[in-house]
């Protein structure tokens, strides 16, 4: 092959890549104001309803944390991708266009050394919010909370190992395949874990509140809130599981002949990356503005007796169930629920039940 041919071949080759590259930031910028709205709602309510409590604090440092990574890595992204372009295409050298990009190589080294730790402190960061979720819901199971703390130190371990691999040795393939590969299962194991941990205590909340309330489609606060992480952790998973899938298998390194199916891998990992920051800023809006349930009870309140008119009517409480995210002063709302089954003796005196649900607007 002649010069000319091998460097026709090479600048087509290379300008494959920039569209595939350029075509991901245009994602990861898309993602990234979702990010930054999501970002910005959540400092909102948390300056609205006031910062107290620890864990409300470490909530907000959380996701100042999460908005500058985020920022960080579409900063080192753009600066990637337009470096590449500038050496490649607007400094000509006298070794022609493969000159260019081994030029652009080296200029891109910076870039490439702190690319994994933004996306790898976010993931970290959502897979710690998940977890302390299913921790705090489950206060007298310590074999639950024991995997949790397991798991979630095995998924830092893993992660930061991974990405200090990568920068040890950049052109180490193989150990940085086995690494990322084990990075992604590891992180998914854990928000299963946490994400099942939570659908159990959900169930167990449904089952106890059918005992004492004929609740067919309506639903308690407890539950809505606790629906909400279930189902927003399953999706996750789901799209985690993918993620997991496309990586496991190279297909962005083995499909060199389908340009259809690295430009997917690509724009997956894109997605993911977007998606492993909204996920745990949508959990820290829901907190602040549905207010994170500690426990429900019910009331039982006994009507006037026609024997005793003047004596005050007898009021019987019994907690069903105990949801705690986080100590702080709670709040009080009731609620107007039905009986499943009551005596309907005339001479009885008619009783009605409520349900108090007491939470933490600020946590």
């Amino acid at each position: 092959m002649s010069d000319s041919a091998q460097e026709s071949a090479f600048l087509a080759n290379a300008g494959q890549l920039i569209y595939w590259n350029v075509s991901s930031l245009i994602v990861t910028c898309i993602a990234y104001g979702f990010n930054l709205l999501a970002a910005s709602i959540a400092v909102y309510l948390f300056v609205k309803n006031g910062v107290r409590g620890i864990a409300r604090k470490a909530l907000l440092v959380l996701t100042i944390i999460v908005l500058l990574s985020t920022t960080w890595d579409v900063i080192d992204r753009a600066g990637l991708y337009l470096t590449q372009i500038d050496y490649i295409f607007m400094r000509p050298l006298s070794g022609g266009i493969i000159a260019q990009a081994v030029a652009a190589n080296k200029a891109t080294i910076p870039y490439e050394y702190v690319d994994g730790w933004p996306v790898t402190i976010n993931l970290l960061i959502g897979d710690g919010i998940v977890s302390w979720r299913a921790w705090a819901i489950h206060p007298h199971n310590a074999i639950v909370r024991a995997l949790l703390v397991i798991l979630m130190l095995a998924n830092t371990a893993v992660n930061i190992a991974d990405v200090i691999m990568e920068d040890v040795n950049p052109s180490g393939q193989s150990h940085s395949l086995a690494m990322d590969t084990a990075s992604v299962w590891v992180s998914l194991g854990v928000n299963a874990f946490a994400t099942s941990m939570v659908a159990l205590k959900m169930l167990q909340h449904r089952r106890t509140m059918r005992m004492f309330f004929s609740l067919k489609e309506r639903r308690t606060s407890v539950e809505k809130v606790l629906l909400f992480l279930v189902e927003s952790g399953s999706a996750f998973c789901l799209f985690q599981l993918l993620f997991a899938i496309f990586e496991t298998l190279n297909l962005y390194q083995t499909s060199t002949t389908d340009s259809s199916i690295q430009i997917t891998t690509l724009m997956l990992y894109s997605i993911f990356n977007g998606f492993a920051v909204l996920y745990p800023l949508a959990v820290i809006i829901m907190v602040n503005v549905n207010s994170s349930v500690i426990e429900e009870s019910i009331i039982e309140r006994d009507s006037l007796s026609p024997e005793l008119p003047n004596q005050p009517p007898i009021r019987k409480s019994t907690k069903v169930s105990t949801i705690r995210f986080a100590s702080g002063p709670t709040n009080s709302s009731t609620t107007d629920m039905e009986l499943s089954q009551r005596s309907k003796d005339k001479n009885e005196p008619q009783s009605a039940l409520i349900s108090t649900v007491e939470s933490i607007p600020n946590v």
